[in-house]
């Protein structure tokens, strides 16, 4: 056996739109072949992007709060 399976993040785009999938390539237990997955995680990957931006903006508040002012 090679090794542990590497997986990579691959951008598919068509025309205007992408799409983001998660690619995972392992060898077979046998040696003989190769095992291939693909999982579609666009969504996902939406969701992490929106999420940063939204911790980039409370950071951005909470930073520019004055210190008098406390969140219970």
């Amino acid at each position: 056996h090679s090794g542990a399976p590497v997986m990579r993040e691959v951008i598919f785009r068509h025309g205007e739109q992408s799409r983001t999938v998660e690619v995972t390539v392992a060898q077979s237990a046998d040696a003989l072949g190769w095992i291939v997955s693909a999982l579609d995680v666009t969504e996902r990957e939406e969701l992490r992007r929106t999420l940063a931006r939204s911790v980039d903006e409370l950071e951005t508040i909470f930073a520019t709060l004055p210190e008098e002012v406390r969140v219970y």
